[in-house]
Order: C-alpha cells, then structure tokens, then sequence
C-alpha cells in the first residue's frame, strides 16, 4: 500500500540521516548556581572544540579549566546579532601555587569591530569576536566573561578541532541554542539542517508516488 510505502521511505530516511556524520556542534548550557562560581570544564582537550553557551545576570560568568601540558589554545566569542549588542569581554587568568592569580590576557575588541556572521546552521545571524590563540602553559586557569552591566547571552568557543556527532545530536544543539537566545520554535525551521532535509524528503516521496503511479497504470495495461 501506499503507507507501508511511505513508512518504508521514511525509516530509510531517517537512517540514513542517524548514520550521517554532521558539523561539530554540541553546545553546553552554563548555568552558575552562585554568583562569581566557577564552573568547572571538564576533561579538557585543548585542541577539541567546545562551545558554551552563556547568559549574563548581573555578574560576570567565570570558568575553570586545568591543562596538563603545553597548548596552543584558541577561545572566541559569538553573540547574536540583535539591534543593541553587547560589549564583551575576556579575561584569562592562572591560579598559582599559593592561591594568587597571574593574568594571562585581557580582551575586549570595540562593538563595531565584532564581524557579521550569516549562520545557516543555526538559521540566525550573528556577530563573533576575533578569535585569540594563546600559548598556555601546564596549570589551573579561570577564564572570566563580563561587560559593563554584566547582561547578554553569549557563546564562548574553545578550541577549533572538530567533534563529530550525529545528525540528530547536531539537530538538538541547533535547537537548543536558539532556544537560548531567545527565538521560538519556528526559528528551527529555518536551519539548513532542517529544510535542507526537509525538502530532500519531498523530492524522494514526490518520486516514490510517481514510480508506485506508473506501476499501477502499467499492470493495468498488461
């Protein structure tokens, strides 16, 4: 029947797009559950990218990040691109021995400077920073986001390796980072990762109804 047919067609599909590798996508929500917390970033490969997404509520959002060698670490903000945007900035610091800290770098790039980003992925745009690449040596670091009035959703990159992950957990980060700055669930219909999809099946059901149709009409005429 032409259901079986279609529930066929859409397992295949559905397969099909499980097993398929897709963009290294797969952000954490940071949530401190006091102010100034440090939040601790587990099993750290300096290398692999990991994306935080972040929301600031009067204070600044610190991490904590320990490195057992010597690493070219790369770190970049991103925040979504929205009529008033907000004037981030970074601050790397190392805990020393004696429980004192030492400043690595401080970085804030001027609003006007941040570059315009046309995220397909996501379906929004955005405005990202200048990543920063700095020589890390082995040790406890805190990585400290702020501005002025310490407000606005943010996303912080760490590291640039990518993470392969399924089609389906890219699907769910894709979503859950629009749900974290601020747009409904329409919004998810405007990712590539889901129209593209999306008309793919389309085309493959168009093609099945046509291929079953001229079938029919061929057994009819024997």
């Amino acid at each position: 029947s032409v259901i079986m047919v279609l529930m066929k067609s859409f397992v295949i599909i559905l397969a099909f797009l499980f097993a398929l590798p897709a963009a290294a996508f797969s952000p954490v929500v940071s949530e401190p559950s006091i102010p100034y917390e440090a939040m601790m970033i587990e099993n750290v490969d300096p290398y692999k990218e990991r994306i935080l997404l972040g929301d600031l509520e009067q204070f600044p959002d610190m991490y904590e990040l320990v490195f057992d060698k010597t690493v070219d670490f790369k770190i970049q903000l991103k925040q979504r691109n929205v009529g008033t945007l907000s004037p981030f900035s970074l601050l790397m610091v190392k805990v020393n021995d004696d429980g004192s800290v030492s400043e690595v770098f401080r970085h804030q790039t001027p609003i006007e400077k941040w570059s315009y980003v046309n995220d397909m992925m996501l379906g929004f745009n955005l405005r990202e920073d200048e990543p920063l690449m700095k020589n890390i040596e082995p040790g406890t670091y805190r990585i400290e986001v702020s501005t002025p009035v310490n407000e606005g959703a943010y996303m912080l990159i760490l590291g640039d390796e990518p993470v392969k992950v399924n089609f389906f957990s890219t699907l769910g980060g894709i979503f859950e980072t629009q749900q974290h700055f601020g747009f409904t669930w329409l919004r998810f219909l405007l990712s590539s990762y889901v129209h593209y999809p999306l008309g793919i099946m389309v085309v493959l059901v168009g093609i099945l109804f046509t291929w079953r149709k001229r079938a029919t009409l061929a057994r009819r005429d024997i």
